[in-house]
């Protein structure tokens, strides 16, 4: 993990952290397509959760709010380049045009904030409040999922969708300008490792069930395996609701425009 380091990591480390962020990618990837997401997941903390990483992690988000944001931006277009993931929001009919792509989103940052924002150990606050709402969302799309037909959200597909929201941060740390100590490094990691847990990710298929070195290696592994294919796929509903999702979101960033070679969603009718 490229970060502001106070410890230099030996050789052997590097690569036991390496081969443990591998094994986890295969466990998520193989295993984790099979596995329904845990409907049961009751918005209880789990025992390993950390009140002081946690606050650690939000301040390295508040340390690098517009490059975090972008590369969260870009983490949910390629989220839907998952075909299985892709299906469950094209059946919600809640994301495939500017306008309802834009009030999604939007409340999905709106929730994100708030997390960043908030005290889970306080079952009154909004944090707490949001994340039992986004979960009920989730829980209610993977019933409507599997009634028709494609089976239970996995294990895979939320794991994936958690990358969406950290995995460019880590992968291009450098590149986005991002600036932390280690130990907000390692925060950031473990919110999104509690994150993930309260919304359904068992721990062994949890992206971010390690320390950072780990997770790097896991989400580029993910990254190769998973997302690239689904870019290279030729699929016309990737390009309908990632235009979709960058045409409502540009209110938001401006600079953000789809390729001349997209096609504009006309939706003047709405």
């Amino acid at each position: 993990m490229e970060g502001q380091k106070n410890t230099c990591p030996t050789v052997e480390v590097k690569v036991r952290d390496a081969e443990m962020g591998r094994e986890r990618a295969e466990r998520i990837l193989n295993e984790g397509a099979n596995i329904p997401v845990n409907l049961k997941q009751t918005g209880r903390l789990p025992p390993w959760y950390d009140p002081q990483k946690f606050k650690k992690g939000q301040e390295f988000f508040h340390q690098n709010y517009f490059a975090l944001f972008v590369s969260k931006l870009a983490g949910l277009i390629v989220v839907l380049a998952i075909a299985s993931i892709l299906r469950v929001l094209k059946m919600s009919r809640k994301s495939g045009d500017k306008i309802t792509a834009y009030k999604r989103y939007m409340a999905t940052i709106h929730h994100m904030l708030m997390w960043y924002d908030g005290d889970l150990e306080d079952p009154q606050s909004r944090a707490h409040k949001s994340l039992i709402m986004v979960r009920g969302f989730h829980c209610a799309a993977s019933n409507k999922a599997n009634g028709v037909g494609f089976g239970h959200i996995s294990q895979k597909d939320m794991a994936l969708t958690q990358f969406g929201f950290m995995g460019f941060s880590l992968l291009n740390f450098k590149l986005l300008g991002l600036k932390g100590t280690s130990d907000q490094i390692d925060g950031f990691v473990h919110f999104w490792r509690t994150i993930g847990y309260l919304m359904g990710i068992n721990d062994k298929f949890n992206l971010c069930d390690g320390n950072p070195d780990e997770t790097e290696e896991a989400c580029r592994i993910v990254l190769e395996r998973a997302f690239v294919p689904g870019l290279a796929r030729d699929d016309p509903d990737f390009i309908h609701f990632s235009t979709a999702l960058m045409e409502g979101m540009r209110p938001v960033v401006p600079i953000w425009t789809p390729a001349p070679s997209w096609p504009s969603l006309d939706i003047s009718a709405a």
